[in-house]
């Protein structure tokens, strides 16, 4: 317990003194300090215990699920943290369930990729539609430039826990574990098979990458990572790391969770239960 403690203490050091420095020397950024306000909205019920992924399920609520050895559901709750509904999601199981993703058919995509110590061989993203029918298509995938389980110590970058779904695909980003600065972008269709990834780009950055999200007219997304959000423009109807924009210092504790509500407001949950909303200023 006192290791726990001692922990989860340094990280809120750690949260507090990051800075955006790096990603603006090396990686193109400009600094976005001030650029958005947070204010806390709400709290999410014990049952749902790390909000790990978070997007829009009706005008007034959205769909939230638990990180890995949560139950295979999908939460529906309020913007204040209610649980509306729950949905079982058949054919699935909860390994290390770690983003949520939609298109614009509303099709929900689950990403079961969590892979801390880079030995996995069963990575799968589960495709749903919790509006018509909870059984899940299932798209696996592997990393095709992995040659060890686990990946040795200084190459550990085959972890994941962020993804969008745009047009008929979906967009991977690595969370560039053990120092790893330079941050994957994988790219596979959104439809049931099994698939080796390869990288279609890379970028520097200095926060590990927990969560994506496109913003409502598609021009611009945003990367959340722990105490930072960087922000691309994807005007070209592309997802690459060709315009990033701006970095901003946002110290929300363990967050893992980002939606992209509209242009001037985005929302973000984290594993201590908070939601907050970011505004534009």
């Amino acid at each position: 317990m006192l290791k726990y403690k001692i922990l989860i203490w340094l990280f809120k050091i750690k949260l507090s003194l990051c800075n955006c420095h790096t990603e603006i020397k090396h990686s193109g950024f400009q600094q976005g300090r001030g650029t958005w306000s947070a204010t806390k909205i709400g709290r999410l019920p014990k049952e749902i215990n790390e909000s790990s992924g978070l997007i829009q399920a009706s005008d007034s609520t959205y769909w939230t699920i638990n990180d890995g050895g949560g139950k295979n559901v999908l939460y529906e709750v309020t913007k204040k943290g209610a649980i509306r509904q729950s949905y079982p999601v058949a054919s699935s199981s909860n390994v290390d369930w770690e983003e949520l993703t939609t298109d614009h058919k509303g099709t929900v995509f689950i990403g079961d990729f969590g892979n801390n110590n880079n030995d996995r061989r069963n990575l799968t993203i589960y495709k749903v539609n919790p509006r018509k029918d909870t059984s899940a298509e299932r798209i696996t995938f592997h990393y095709a430039n992995q040659e060890t389980f686990p990946a040795q110590e200084k190459a550990r970058i085959f972890d994941c826990e962020a993804m969008l779904a745009v047009g008929d695909s979906l967009y991977l980003f690595s969370k560039n574990r053990g120092g790893n600065e330079a941050v994957q972008l994988y790219a596979l269709k959104a439809v049931e098979g099994n698939y080796a990834l390869i990288p279609q780009d890379e970028i520097r950055l200095k926060a590990q990458v927990t969560g994506a999200a496109l913003s409502p007219d598609a021009k611009t997304f945003v990367l959340l990572a722990y105490g930072k959000l960087y922000f691309f423009d994807s005007s070209s109807g592309r997802i690459n790391f060709d315009k990033p924009t701006y970095c901003v210092k946002m110290p929300l504790k363990q967050a893992e969770s980002i939606l992209f509500e509209s242009s001037s407001r985005i929302i973000i949950t984290n594993e201590q239960g908070e939601i907050w909303q970011l505004s534009k200023n």
